[in-house]
């Protein structure tokens, strides 16, 4: 295993695509492999397969609606072989309000090239409000 400046360059060039409303990107760097998976903030973002994955980016967008914003804040990214993974912390941001989000990713390296199979933002919840009722139970993958 190894540090890998191209793992992380791969997730930096995600992120500015997600905050330019690059859905082209996405899809291009986005395998289309089985298994590819996508588990967001929100309890509903918990899909898997290529087309669900994208239905759920393209809701996500800045455009879309919620008009969120991805800052990266730290990042590490490695690799083995044709195997890479991320881990980093980031900034969910809308006008003047702002989240801190952790995030993982996983690339595989298809025909030369980097593409995401997973990729995974959460929000930490204090473990004293791990029982909270907003939090209730969370749906299973779909796809």
């Amino acid at each position: 295993m190894k540090r890998s400046p191209d793992i992380e360059q791969s997730l930096r060039n995600f992120a500015d695509a997600f905050n330019r409303n690059d859905i082209a990107y996405i899809e291009r760097v986005t395998s289309r492999e089985p298994g590819v998976i996508v588990i967001g903030s929100d309890p509903h973002e918990y899909v898997r397969g290529y087309e669900q994955v994208l239905n759920v980016m393209g809701e996500s967008l800045p455009q879309a609606g919620m008009q969120i914003q991805v800052r990266i804040a730290e990042l590490r990214g490695y690799e083995q072989g044709d195997v890479g993974w991320a881990d980093g912390s980031a900034t969910f941001q809308r006008g003047r309000e702002s989240v801190e989000v952790r995030m993982t990713a996983v690339f595989v390296r298809e025909k030369g090239d980097w593409h995401m199979v997973q990729n995974h933002a959460s929000i930490g919840v204090p473990n004293n409000h791990t029982f909270d009722p907003l939090f209730g139970s969370i749906p299973a993958a779909t796809g």
